[in-house]
C-alpha cells in the first residue's frame, strides 16, 4: 500500500542512500507503536533513534507502581522491595520490549538505525554521513528532563530531588517525599509511595490543577485518594529550599497567605519536560514555542512544514501511555490515508491506577463549552450497602450526552471502576443512547448493575421529563 500521491522529490542531497515510506525520529514507546501499524499497510517504515530501540522511562513508571502493589499486596518489607527494585524494573522492562519488537525486527518492511539526525530537509534527513529519502517525516522523539525553573522552585539543588526519568534508579526507603506536580505520573508515584508507608507532599500552584480530566477529581483526590501518609499542599507558593542536613530538605512555602514549611528526604519533580528535538539542524526551520516545543497545527502537522508530523509528548506534555498509543493509531491512519475512519483520541479511556480508580473518557465539561456544544450532565452516585467486596468504596458516574442521549464523554470513580469503561466507549463509538444500556443483559450482584441503575435514573430524568415537554409543545 502506498501513501497519498507524493512522490520522492529531487532532494538537496545528490546521494540518497535509500528511501522510505515513513521515517520516524525516536524509538521509544510512540514511535514504535507507529511503526507496527504502518508496516501492516506494507509501507517502508524507518525508526532512527541515539539509543537503542525500545520503551524506557514509561514503563519504568507503570513498573514501579505495579511491582510496588504487588509486592505490599504479599506483606514483603518496603526496604526489601527498593533495595531490589532497579533490577526488578530492568528485568521487566527487557522482557516487554523483547516482545515488543519481536514482530518488528523480522518483517522486512521495518528497518532501525541507530543515530542521531544531523540535517532535515523537506524530504531528505542526514544520519551518521549517510542521506536517507523519506515520503513523511515524524517526530516521535519524547521529552526530557530539565533543571527546574529558578522561580518556581527557589533553591533547589541538584542533590535534592529527582526526575521522572530517575524513578528507577530508587533504591532505599524515604521516610517523607514531596512530589512537584499533579499530573497522572505524579498522583500515581504518590500512592506507591503512600503504600510503602512513605509521608507523601503532594504541592501543586493550583487551586484546582485537574481540570483537564473533570471538575469533580479535585473533590475526590482530596477527600478519597488521601491517607494518614498524603498531604494535598495545593495553591501553594514554594519561597526556599533549606539544606537541614545531608539526607532532609526543608521546603518553605506560602499557602492562603500563611508560611509554612514541610521537611523531608527528597522531592520528586515531575513537571519539567520538553521538546526532544533540540539541537536538530533543519533546512525547513520548526517553529518553536516560548518553552522550546515544536508547533503543532490539527491532525499532528508540524506547523509550516510540507511533511513533518509530530506525535507523543514532543511538547514536553507528560501524558498516559494509552494516549500516545492513541495519537499514533490515529497518525497511522492519516499517512495510509483513512482519514475517514471512525477512530478517535477519545476513543481511548484513561485510569489513574490507584484505590479506588479514576477512569475518564471523552470530553469533559470544560471541552464541551469550549467546542459549544449543548449537552446533558447527569451524575449518579452508587451506595450499595450489600457486604461484598465489589462494593468496598462508593461509586460515581458523571456522564455528559447530546440531545439525542449519545454519549460525549464519561467520569468513572470507584473500586475496579475501569472494568466499566469499555461499556461506555463501545456505546459512545456505536452511538447507543445511553438510556438504552438499560436494556443490556448484565449480571446481578455484580458491579455492572451500577451501570443498569444509572441508565434507569438518567431515562427517568431527562428522557421522560423530554418526552412531556414535547407532548405539551404539540398541543
Amino acid at each position: 500500500m502506498s501513501l497519498k500521491k507524493n512522490k520522492f522529490k529531487k532532494s538537496n542531497k545528490n546521494n540518497i542512500k535509500e528511501k522510505f515510506d515513513v521515517a520516524i525520529i525516536g524509538g521509544g514507546q510512540t514511535g514504535i507503536i507507529l511503526a507496527c501499524h504502518l508496516i501492516k499497510k506494507e509501507l517502508k517504515t524507518l525508526i532512527i533513534d541515539k539509543d537503542d530501540l525500545g520503551i524506557k522511562t514509561s514503563l519504568d513508571l507503570r513498573n514501579f507502581t505495579k511491582i510496588v502493589k504487588r509486592m505490599i499486596s504479599r506483606n514483603e518489607d518496603p526496604k526489601v522491595i527498593l533495595s531490589s527494585l532497579p533490577e526488578r524494573i530492568n528485568f521487566i522492562n527487557k522482557e516487554q520490549n523483547l516482545e515488543l519488537l519481536t514482530p518488528l525486527k523480522s518483517n522486512s518492511f521495518f528497518h532501525f538505525k541507530k543515530g542521531k539526525v544531523e540535517e532535515i530537509d523537506e524530504y531528505s534527513l542526514l544520519l551518521n554521513g549517510e542521506h536517507y529519502g523519506f515520503k513523511k517525516l515524524v517526530f516521535a522523539t519524547g521529552s526530557y528532563f530539565t533543571k527546574p525553573d529558578e522561580n518556581m522552585y527557589p533553591k533547589l539543588h541538584r542533590d535534592m530531588y529527582l526526575s521522572l526519568n530517575e524513578i528507577s534508579k530508587i533504591n532505599k526507603f524515604y521516610s517523607s517525599v514531596a512530589i512537584y506536580g499533579t499530573n497522572v505520573q505524579a498522583l500515581e508515584l504518590a500512592y506507591a509511595f503512600s503504600l510503602l508507608g512513605t509521608n507523601v507532599y503532594i504541592f501543586d500552584e493550583n487551586v484546582n490543577p485537574f481540570n483537564n480530566f473533570d471538575d469533580d477529581l479535585e473533590y475526590v483526590l482530596k477527600n478519597d485518594f488521601s491517607n494518614e501518609k498524603i498531604t494535598w499542599c495545593l495553591e501553594s507558593k514554594i519561597t526556599d529550599h533549606v539544606k537541614v542536613s545531608d539526607t532532609v530538605t526543608r521546603i518553605n512555602f506560602i499557602s492562603q497567605n500563611q508560611e509554612r514549611y514541610v521537611e523531608v528526604e527528597k522531592i520528586i519533580v515531575t513537571n519539567n519536560q520538553k521538546s526532544e528535538t533540540r539541537n536538530l539542524n533543519t533546512r525547513y526551520e520548526l517553529e518553536l514555542n516560548s518553552k522550546g516545543s515544536i508547533i503543532i497545527d490539527n491532525s499532528f502537522k508540524v506547523k509550516n512544514n510540507p511533511t513533518y508530523y509530530a506525535i507523543g509528548d514532543v511538547n514536553g506534555i507528560k501524558f498516559m501511555s494509552s494516549y500516545a498509543n492513541s495519537q499514533a493509531v490515529t497518525l497511522s491512519r492519516i499517512l495510509t490515508s483513512k482519514t475517514s475512519s471512525k477512530f478517535s483520541l477519545y476513543n481511548t479511556g484513561f485510569t489513574i491506577d490507584i484505590n479506588p480508580q479514576i477512569c475518564f473518557y471523552g470530553m469533559n465539561k470544560q471541552d464541551l463549552d469550549f467546542y459549544n456544544i449543548k449537552f446533558n450532565e447527569f451524575i449518579y452516585d452508587f451506595n450499595h450497602e450489600l457486604n461484598s467486596k465489589l462494593f468496598a468504596h462508593k461509586s460515581r458516574l458523571k456522564v455528559f450526552t447530546n440531545e439525542k442521549h449519545e454519549i460525549l464523554g464519561v467520569f468513572l470513580y470507584g473500586h475496579k471502576i475501569k472494568e466499566l469503561l469499555s461499556i461506555f466507549i463501545l456505546a459512545s463509538v456505536n452511538k447507543i443512547k445511553f438510556h438504552k444500556l438499560a436494556n443490556l443483559g448484565f449480571p446481578f450482584y455484580s458491579k455492572s448493575e451500577f451501570i443498569r441503575d444509572a441508565a434507569i435514573e438518567y431515562e427517568l430524568e431527562f428522557v421522560g421529563f423530554s418526552n412531556k415537554i414535547k407532548k405539551m409543545s404539540k398541543k
